[in-house]
């Protein structure tokens, strides 16, 4: 970790422990300010950001609860850890809870403190992920706010501009693979080379089992237009999701998709899947969910390329989240440009219309599994997110991928 990243502000009425202790942490790699004065830390804290702050109960007329109030106003980002004298510990009983960190007895040894500011930074990454996180949540839920009330000042305009799309996708979703178009391309053959003798027709075989085979599909696909009305259907009751229940759900949906997976050999690699608190949900309906954005990862991410299950957890919500690398699209868009991130959840909506017929056997197929995903993600009070971000976590550097969110309501506790 460079200096730079390592900032850290002292605030204490001894000049002496002051001086020393700024002294040794400089010779650690921080970058330390020091002053006894709140007034001028303020300003240091206003200029240089540190990411720990530590403090002492008494800086002159101001004390305890307003020294943290004072600090947390000029920078909710930063962590607070609070100086007491043995005689003085008593007194962290006295603020409130959850608005600091740590308290550090004084004076102690060098590693001790070393210990404690260590487990601060690592607090202040955590936090300020969540944060970050929370603000981009924000912001897609803001984004998707505004197209609805974008498509309600724009009917007649949005409702042409969707009848066409509509069309075009199922005129390309028949025609394309092993469907109708395929029944038709079959029967123009057979056409040309059937020969007719004594009121009957003569065909060759192999072109004859062609045609059973593509109406055999013909008739999956009606199926599959059937699960989909009925998906789109479904009310799901909304239950509590004990802890120990949740990684099931994630792992059986993994496993339910094997088949597809197998298809262009993905590798599935699944974080820590544990969460703390119940959350409000449907089993079935995070199943589903899960398992549609995982083949939705599959069709557009490049054979033998890895997706990752993470999971992260906040005081209010719990996040799973799906990530793939981009596919590239030679006749259609690639990825989720900034623009289409609340399109691509209407029903029927493509964002080109490549067709692999490997994966034909899916469930929910011509644009509808976003749909059907975020009408049960809304039941359950929850959201569905797809974006587009930069992963700088693997050894090539900076990379595209898709971020799949499902962001799922924790069980409010029992009074």
């Amino acid at each position: 970790m460079s200096a730079s990243s390592k900032k850290i502000l002292l605030i204490h009425p001894d000049l002496q422990w002051l001086k020393q202790t700024r002294d040794f942490l400089r010779t650690e790699g921080f970058m330390t300010f020091a002053t006894r004065s709140l007034g001028i830390a303020l300003e240091l804290q206003a200029h240089h950001r540190p990411e720990v702050i530590l403090f002492a109960l008494n800086l002159g007329r101001t004390n305890g609860q307003e020294v943290i109030s004072a600090l947390h106003h000029q920078d909710a980002h930063a962590v607070l850890v609070v100086l007491v004298d043995e005689k003085e510990k008593s007194r962290l009983s006295e603020l409130a809870p959850g608005s600091f960190f740590d308290g550090i007895v004084t004076p102690c040894e060098g590693k001790i403190l070393l210990s404690h500011l260590r487990e601060a930074q690592v607090f202040y990454k955590e936090k300020n992920s969540l944060f970050q996180y929370m603000q981009e949540y924000q912001d897609r839920v803001q984004d998707q706010l505004e197209w609805l009330i974008w498509k309600e000042q724009n009917k007649h305009a949005y409702k042409v501009k969707y009848s066409r799309a509509l069309i075009s996708n199922i005129r390309n979703t028949i025609l394309q693979g092993m469907g109708l178009g395929s029944l038709i391309t079959r029967m123009e053959l057979l056409e040309m080379k059937m020969k007719k003798e004594d009121g009957f027709y003569i065909v060759p075989r192999k072109d004859f089992d062609g045609i059973l085979t593509s109406v055999h599909n013909v008739h999956r696909w009606l199926e599959n237009m059937e699960k989909i009305n009925k998906a789109l259907d479904l009310n799901y009751s909304v239950e509590t999701i004990e802890p120990s229940a949740f990684p099931d759900i994630v792992v059986k949906a993994v496993h339910a998709v094997e088949k597809f997976r197998a298809i262009k050999n993905h590798k599935i690699e699944m974080g820590d899947l544990t969460i703390e608190h119940p959350i409000s949900g449907n089993a079935d309906a995070l199943g589903l969910c899960i398992r549609e954005l995982l083949i939705n990862a599959f069709k557009f991410s490049p054979e033998g390329s890895t997706i990752d299950i993470v999971r992260f957890e906040s005081p209010r919500v719990v996040l799973v989240g799906l990530l793939n690398d981009i596919l590239s699209m030679g006749g259609g868009v690639t990825g989720i440009p900034e623009g289409y991130e609340n399109q691509i959840y209407e029903p029927f909506y493509k964002l080109n219309n490549v067709y692999d017929e490997r994966f034909f056997d899916e469930d929910f197929s011509m644009g509808t599994g976003l749909t059907i995903v975020q009408g049960a993600m809304q039941q359950m009070g929850g959201r569905v997110f797809l974006h587009e971000i930069s992963d700088h976590s693997g050894e090539e550097g900076r990379r595209r991928r898709i971020m799949a969110e499902l962001v799922i309501k924790k069980s409010a506790p029992e009074e």
